[in-house]
């Protein structure tokens, strides 16, 4: 049984529990679509600028090494506008402070807590791209450090678009990677399906359909990659916030972060 709730059904407790055991869960129906709509529109806004940008060839080399060969968008780095005039970063935190997140990131991680900001953006994902399998504790270089990823879909994933395939089973150690045999963007940071099977990981793996306003939380120790097929004709666009406990993170300079504003 894969750890997938009714937000209507779930608990701090719950999801605590499911983090614990799986590194992962899905509750359904989280976010009101009203919340999530606008940083829709934005963001396709956004990523026809960056087309147009790289099309025409007036994209930034910078741009292009940080953010657009990666699929990535940094609202948290660069200020975005919504509609409704408040900044995108802004609105994604307020999913948090205004939902059971604040709650299970305290139970999570205590009190204090920081985002981290190089990780903390939105991304899309166009057939034939996409992320093999890895650990983000890995792709972070923090590999002593508990990260919690909340993955929000603004496109439906699955189906006709890629969406994530998650080996929940709560890890607490980082697997061997990078064993050398490809030459892609993330290669270097890959799980091979060898190791996996070797420990018999691979036969659990777990593929969510998920839709606008669900939530995948993510131990940053949860085996993951893009999941796709040749079906999969559609691109998909996210965002992801990843946080952790302040006094694991905060010594890291080298590290943009951002403290929670959370009263208990």
């Amino acid at each position: 049984m894969n750890p997938d709730f009714q937000h209507d059904e779930a608990t701090v407790h719950g999801l605590k529990s499911a983090l614990d055991r799986y590194g992962c869960c899905v509750v359904r129906n989280f976010v009101p679509l009203s919340k999530i709509d606008s940083i829709q529109r934005a963001t396709e806004k956004v990523y026809q600028e960056m087309d147009q940008r790289m099309s025409s060839n007036t994209m930034s080399d910078s741009e292009f090494r940080h953010c657009y060969r990666y699929g990535i968008v940094r609202p948290f780095e660069v200020p975005i506008d919504l509609s409704d005039g408040m900044k995108m970063d802004e609105a994604m935190l307020g999913i948090v402070y205004s939902s059971m997140l604040k709650s299970l990131l305290i139970e999570h991680f205590g009190p204090e807590i920081n985002l981290l900001v190089p990780s903390s953006h939105v991304r899309r994902i166009k057939p034939g791209t996409g992320v093999p399998f890895h650990q983000d504790s890995s792709v972070m270089k923090l590999h002593s450090t508990r990260i919690l990823n909340c993955w929000f879909p603004l496109d439906k994933a699955g189906g006709d678009s890629p969406t994530l395939e998650v080996v929940p089973i709560g890890l607490k150690e980082l697997l061997p990677m990078g064993d050398g045999t490809g030459d892609g963007l993330y290669s270097h940071l890959q799980i091979s399906e060898n190791t996996l099977d070797a420990t018999n990981k691979l036969s659990q793996s777990w593929m969510p359909t998920m839709m606008p306003g669900d939530v995948l939380l993510l131990d940053s120790y949860t085996v993951h990659r893009t999941h796709q097929t040749p079906e999969m004709t559609t691109s998909r666009r996210d965002f992801e916030l990843r946080f952790a406990s302040r006094q694991s993170i905060e010594s890291r300079t080298d590290i943009p972060q951002q403290r929670l504003e959370i009263a208990l």
